[in-house]
């Protein structure tokens, strides 16, 4: 029996090694002919081939089985990245857009797919009413470089923000927004008293206003001026993000 399988499986060895070996032949031949074609070739040609390449590879990349809905071709290598930059009002060029191609479209942007509805109602179904399905809310890197994608504003979908946004429609539905209508007409009248005294220091009253309102409301802490630590602390804050995002 043992010689029967040897003598059977006999040709499948022999087939194997022959094309193991033709296969290191045809791996070698390619290989000197690479070496010698980049040897003829000058710095911009070798470049704008890698950069052909890299282009394809790219475009290989951004391929889906799953076909995507209708939409501009745009630009072969930049899709509608170029029209859109261009254009004062990108939101004009999906409303036109959406008249050819319909409520849900692709636009292409380089290697990457962006996907515009245009249709409120649509919106609305997808987002909203199925969000589990569809929605998502993008985290930035430099979010997460200044450990603020826990916060409430960056946080992804899930269960903390489902926990976070429970919080606040406790805190501020319709009914209880009445209850906070004394503590903000108090601070109504604080600001105006120091606009009448300062009126040179508005935008400062104002910013003071603003964050004493939120302050109490939320902790309970009474702010009497503008050099208070908490207020002092928002602001800086505020002033890091922004800055830190005008970067970009």
């Amino acid at each position: 029996m043992h010689q029967f399988f040897r003598r059977l499986a006999a040709p499948f060895w022999v087939l194997g090694i022959t094309l193991l070996t033709t296969t290191t032949h045809l791996l070698y031949l390619a290989s000197n002919c690479s070496r010698k074609l980049l040897e003829s070739m000058d710095s911009f040609t070798l470049a704008s081939v890698l950069v052909g390449v890299g282009w394809f590879l790219l475009w290989l990349r951004s391929k889906s089985s799953i076909p995507y809905p209708p939409g501009p071709s745009g630009n072969l290598l930049f899709g509608s990245a170029l029209e859109l930059r261009k254009s004062k009002a990108f939101w004009l060029n999906f409303a036109q857009w959406s008249k050819e191609y319909g409520p849900i479209m692709t636009i292409r942007m380089a290697y990457r797919s962006l996907f515009v509805v245009d249709d409120p109602n649509v919106a609305v179904s997808l987002f909203e009413k199925k969000a589990s399905q569809y929605s998502d809310r993008y985290v930035s890197e430099l979010a997460k470089l200044g450990e603020w994608d826990h916060d409430i504003i960056f946080i992804e979908y899930g269960p903390t923000l489902k926990h976070y946004r429970t919080l606040l429609q406790k805190a501020l539905n319709n009914r209880v927004a009445l209850d906070y209508l004394p503590l903000q007409e108090h601070e109504v009248k604080r600001l105006l008293r120091r606009l009448y005294e300062t009126p040179e220091q508005f935008m400062e009253h104002v910013h003071l206003m603003a964050g004493s309102v939120a302050i109490r409301m939320v902790y309970g802490y009474k702010v009497d001026s503008a050099q208070d630590p908490l207020v002092q602390s928002a602001e800086k804050v505020m002033s890091i993000f922004s800055d830190s995002k005008a970067e970009y």
